[in-house]
């Protein structure tokens, strides 16, 4: 991909992101528009996507691990949006990004800057501590069926996030962590207390982290 290309999906990637952001934003124009935000949610990821298939790495491998991941993010986008929300397909499909991106990882197997992973573990530890303390007895409670797949859900992810030390890239970390605090958004929303402005953070945290990774493919 050329630089003018890839700047130009780059810029309409992130301007389709904005526009979901706004459709969660309180007092914004798309606010209360859903057909906006099943538009535009899956079409970042798959902008991203693009990027990631399109853009120079430095191991071909993790590249095409890391493009099943956003693969597998982009069905999990669709299975949580749809009218009768399939969450443990979701969780499912996450999941499984997860392992894709672990296996990344490994194939990159080069150490990231050191102040990017200190930050990654920091934030990593942080989400471990809210979700043990916090999010792991309401789900035991509200939802005991998902309790099972929810650990599951939180070793990958936590083993995610360690494994982006070897992503060289000092952009793997923390697109790893930011990840996990994501996800701990989301699920505090639905298993903890619907809070207002987490809509809006699971998608901005979400984008991100996706944009993060896929920034650390580059060499």
């Amino acid at each position: 991909m050329t630089t003018g290309l890839a700047t130009a999906t780059a810029t309409a990637t992130a301007a389709v992101a904005v526009a979901n952001w706004a459709t969660r934003f309180p007092g914004s124009p798309l606010a209360g528009r859903p057909w906006v935000e099943w538009l535009t949610k899956p079409a970042a990821t798959l902008g991203l996507i693009v990027l990631a298939i399109s853009m120079g790495s430095a191991d071909p491998a993790q590249q095409r691990w890391f493009v099943a991941g956003l693969v597998l993010c982009l069905m999990g986008d669709v299975a949580l949006m749809l009218p009768t929300e399939m969450f443990r397909t979701g969780l499912t499909s996450f999941l499984l990004g997860h392992v894709a991106f672990i296996v990344g990882f490994i194939e990159r197997g080069a150490p990231a800057p050191s102040w990017s992973v200190v930050v990654g573990l920091v934030i990593l530890a942080g989400c471990m501590l809210i979700g043990v303390r916090h999010l792991l007895p309401s789900v035991r409670t509200r939802a005991p069926e998902l309790y099972g797949p929810v650990v599951a859900y939180i070793v990958v992810i936590a083993s995610m996030t360690v494994a982006s030390i070897w992503g060289q890239h000092w952009a793997a970390p923390l697109g790893a962590a930011t990840f996990a605090v994501s996800d701990l958004t989301l699920a505090d929303n639905k298993f903890v207390a619907a809070r207002r402005w987490s809509p809006l953070a699971v998608m901005v945290t979400y984008h991100l982290a996706l944009a993060l990774l896929v920034l650390s493919i580059r060499p």
